[in-house]
C-alpha cells in the first residue's frame, strides 16, 4: 500500500497523531529507483529537525532525482519529517521497529486458533509486565536506566558547547554556541532552537550545557512521561489470573454454536511434501 495516499486509518482515527515508517516509505520506490545515494538524500530529509533544514536536503534530492522529490512532497510532511512532527507525542521515531519486535515476539502465536492466540498473548504480556515491574523496584533514579544512559551521552556531547546567559529577568534564555553555530534554549518553556528537546521530551546537547551552567542536574528537565514515576504508573494495573474451563461454573444458558463449514467450490487443494532427495 502506498503510505502516500493512505488517508483511511487518518479518517478513523482523526484525534491521533500519524507517522508513517520511512523504511517503509523507502520500499514503496526502492523497486523503480534503486540508487543508493538516494536513500542516503531520503534519511537526511526526514532527520531534519528544523523547517529551515528540510528545504535545503529537498533542494539536494530533487537535483539528483525529481521524480523522487515529486512522489515525497504527495506524502504529508508531518507524518514523515521530524521537523513537521507534532510535539505532544515525545517522541522522534522515523520507523515502526516497536511494532516489528512485538510481531517478532509472536510469531510462534500467530498460527494458533484464536482462543489459543489470545490465551497466548495473555500470558505473554502478564510475564512481560511482571518483568518491567521487578526491574523498576530496584530503579532509584528520577528517570529509567535506558534514558538516564541516553542522557549521560548528551552530557558529555554538551561538553562542546559554551552557554551564554542573556540575563532576561523573566526567562532562563541562553545563547548557546559550539561548532560553528549559535542556538537559542530557554529553560523556562524547555525549548531550543534545534527542535530536538520539544520533540523527545529530552533536554538536547545545548539545553544541558545551558543547565550545567545554571548548575542544576539536567534530570530535573527530562519530560515527566519518560521518569520513573510515569513508568510505575503505566504497569501499576495488572491482568487477572484466568482459571481453566474446569473450574468455571456450569451455566445453564445455550451453549454458542460455531458457523457451518462450507466446502469451497472446487477441487480440494493437495499439498504433497517434496522428496529433500
Amino acid at each position: 500500500m502506498d503510505a502516500g495516499f493512505d488517508t483511511s486509518f487518518a479518517g478513523g482515527v482523526p484525534g491521533a497523531h500519524h507517522r508513517f515508517c520511512v523504511q517503509h516509505v523507502w520500499k514503496n520506490f526502492i523497486k523503480q529507483w534503486k540508487d543508493k545515494a538516494i536513500r542516503e538524500i531520503v534519511w537526511e530529509c526526514t532527520r531534519c529537525t528544523t523547517v529551515p533544514q528540510f528545504p535545503r536536503a529537498m533542494h539536494k534530492l530533487k537535483d539528483l532525482n525529481e521524480d523522487v522529490w515529486a512522489y515525497l512532497h504527495k506524502i504529508d510532511l508531518s507524518c514523515w519529517v521530524k521537523a513537521y512532527f507534532s510535539h505532544w507525542p515525545k517522541g522522534d521515531n522515523i520507523s515502526n521497529n516497536m511494532a516489528e519486535v512485538w510481531n517478532a515476539k509472536i510469531v510462534g502465536y500467530r498460527s494458533k486458533p484464536i482462543i489459543s492466540l489470545y490465551e497466548e498473548l495473555r500470558c505473554y504480556i502478564i510475564r512481560r509486565m511482571a518483568a518491567h515491574q521487578r526491574i523498576l523496584g530496584i530503579v532509584r533514579g528520577k528517570i529509567a536506566p535506558a534514558q538516564q544512559k541516553k542522557l549521560d551521552q548528551l552530557k558529555v556531547l554538551s561538553n562542546s558547547w559554551t552557554p551564554t546567559w542573556t540575563r532576561n529577568l523573566n526567562q532562563d534564555i541562553y545563547e548557546v554556541s559550539g561548532k560553528g553555530e549559535r542556538v537559542r534554549v530557554n529553560l523556562t518553556y524547555k525549548t531550543c532552537a534545534c527542535n530536538l528537546w520539544q520533540l523527545t521530551g529530552f533536554p538536547c546537547e545545548h539545553a544541558i550545557a545551558a543547565i550545567c551552567h545554571k548548575n542544576e542536574p539536567a534530570e530535573l528537565y527530562v519530560h515527566q512521561w519518560l521518569t520513573v514515576d510515569a513508568l510505575h504508573a503505566t504497569y501499576a494495573h495488572t491482568l487477572n489470573p484466568v482459571n481453566s474451563a474446569k473450574y468455571w461454573p456450569t451455566l445453564t444458558k445455550p451453549k454458542s454454536i460455531p458457523p457451518p463449514l462450507k466446502r469451497p467450490i472446487g477441487r480440494p487443494k493437495k499439498h504433497r511434501k517434496k522428496d529433500p532427495s
